[in-house]
């Protein structure tokens, strides 16, 4: 379903070589509490504890950031005091 950490070596124009390492990787089959368990619980503990946390989604418009944080939109109203 998901969540194995990895490396990627790209070619860059302009800067050669270039190395990216992801922690996670998850695909369609994927679900929200799987997603959640593997890095976000351990910052919202840190969070509630006291500690500085950051979530960070990038990527294009329409790739489901919104989603992967907030779930399906019965759910994400709810998350947003909605419903």
């Amino acid at each position: 379903a998901g969540g194995k950490a990895g490396n990627v070596l790209m070619c860059c124009p302009g800067s050669g070589l270039r190395d990216f390492s992801f922690d996670a990787v998850f695909d369609e089959a994927s679900t929200q509490q799987l997603v959640y368990d593997s890095s976000p619980r351990l910052l919202v503990t840190d969070f509630i504890n006291g500690r500085n946390s950051c979530i960070f989604a990038y990527g294009q418009t329409g790739s489901g950031k919104t989603y992967t944080m907030f779930g399906p939109d019965e759910e994400a109203g709810a998350a947003l005091g909605g419903g």
